[in-house]
């Protein structure tokens, strides 16, 4: 049902559609300006069967009735609900159904709403309570006090947390050193998309970053795109990429690294042998026969 104009108006009729139809197993109504559509949530929150649902793209507010059916449905297993304008009691809401361990959603795509440094904690703080194993945060306005809260999380053994998207966010550098620390260790995250959006690392996170591809042994998927990781220094990368094991998709575009060391770079992706994709030409102004030697190693994979 994307992309109808369906509008907020006449919602209560395809709420309806969750109740009469029991086998109703997937619903997606993105781009439908919906609105606040309260009798959407109040459908969601009774109902045992859907367990998908794409909302996304709606115009839906701070406190969505979306959400807060979540504390009492046990049947959605996915929601995206991007591109809206949720926020701080959204977040509440959130946080409040994971402590009463009621959220039973293991995907949860929040990605280009409202949600605050604020949020962030609240969402953060009781992920290790959670089923969630995929969040996407990504373009929101989440700082430093979230992004620690979210490593804290990452530490605790009982965050069952796989998938992570916080790209976007001004995470700030004690957060984003915080986050690094975490990662270091960290035996269950197995993606973490930092692309930055316009929000680089300050040199301390991004030297930190770098010793996380090198040392962590869990992350299959890291997006480290526009983070200006090329100041920091880009031998460092180039060791980095030789120790790691376990990445298999390395995203390093827009990251200011310069074209002299295209060749101990082409060295390094020629000895790791678990990188499978890697991004690294594009935003480097890397040209040439610089470019030529890299692309060379990056076809040799």
């Amino acid at each position: 049902l994307g992309d109808n104009d369906i509008g907020h108006e006449a919602v209560s009729d395809f709420a309806a559609v969750i109740q009469k139809h029991p086998r109703l197993r997937e619903l997606l109504m993105t781009r439908n300006r919906l609105g606040a559509a309260p009798e959407l949530g109040v459908r969601l929150a009774k109902n045992t069967k859907l367990e998908y649902l794409d909302v996304s793209e709606n115009l839906i507010d701070s406190g969505s009735s979306i959400v807060a059916a979540l504390a009492t449905n046990t049947a959605l297993r996915t929601l995206l609900i991007s591109g809206n304008k949720l926020g701080k009691q959204d977040a509440n809401n959130l946080s409040e159904a994971m402590k009463d361990k009621s959220l039973h959603v293991t995907i949860l795509d929040l990605a280009r709403n409202a949600f605050d440094d604020e949020s962030g904690v609240r969402i953060a703080e009781n992920l290790h309570l959670s089923k969630l194993e995929s969040l996407d945060l990504s373009g929101n306005h989440i700082g430093s006090q979230g992004c620690i809260t979210f490593a804290a999380a990452l530490e605790d053994k009982d965050t069952p947390l796989k998938n992570l998207r916080l790209g976007g966010n001004p995470l700030g550098e004690a957060g984003g050193l915080r986050l690094a620390e975490a990662l270091v260790e960290n035996t269950t995250l197995e993606k973490l998309d930092l692309n930055s959006g316009g929000n680089p690392f300050a040199p301390a996170t991004g030297a930190m970053f770098i010793e996380v591809v090198a040392l962590n042994r869990t992350l299959r998927f890291l997006g480290l795109a526009g983070c200006e990781l090329g100041k920091i220094g880009t031998s460092e990368i180039s060791e980095a990429i030789r120790e790691n094991t376990s990445l298999t998709t390395l995203d390093l575009a827009d990251n200011y690294i310069k074209p002299e060391y295209a060749s101990e770079l082409a060295r390094a992706l020629r000895q790791n042998r678990f990188l499978h994709n890697i991004r690294l030409i594009e935003g480097n102004n890397i040209g040439g026969p610089a470019r030529r030697e890299l692309m060379q190693a990056i076809r040799e994979r």
